[in-house]
């Protein structure tokens, strides 16, 4: 009887990593994009955030979105006011970093627009990293 129960738990616990190394693998194209969001900090002016979106979440974004649904947008950066390009893990806002890395979410129901860019223009960009 013990065997069975170790047997049963070794077949989920194999179909649970199979089921995740799967979903990986097709979550593993990532699109560079601009994104404008309401972020929270908006007066007259809406950001735009460049970064990585995988292909899974761009055809969930573009069919169907619901409340409170959150996106995954990394290697996020930005332009500031200088004209330089910011990354979130680089940039500080009163002394203190705001990012640690280069990933954050996003609600889904907070997008103004998604914009697809080519590898060419987000180069050009990065040239201006601060």
């Amino acid at each position: 009887m013990k065997f069975y129960h170790v047997f049963i738990i070794g077949l989920i616990l194999l179909s649970a990593t199979f089921i995740s190394r799967s979903n990986a693998a097709g979550d593993s194209k990532l699109l560079w994009v601009a994104v404008t969001v309401f972020d929270g900090r908006n007066n007259k002016s809406f950001p735009e955030y460049y970064g990585q979106i995988n292909q899974k979440s761009v055809d969930t974004l573009t069919t169907k979105t619901q409340e409170f649904q959150m996106f995954k947008l990394e290697n996020i950066f930005w332009v500031n006011d200088e004209g330089e390009t910011e990354k979130l893990s680089d940039s500080k806002k009163h002394g203190r970093l705001r990012g640690y890395t280069d990933t954050a979410y996003f609600r889904s129901d907070q997008i103004y627009r998604i914009v697809f860019l080519d590898e060419d223009y987000v180069t050009k960009l990065l040239n201006n990293v601060k």
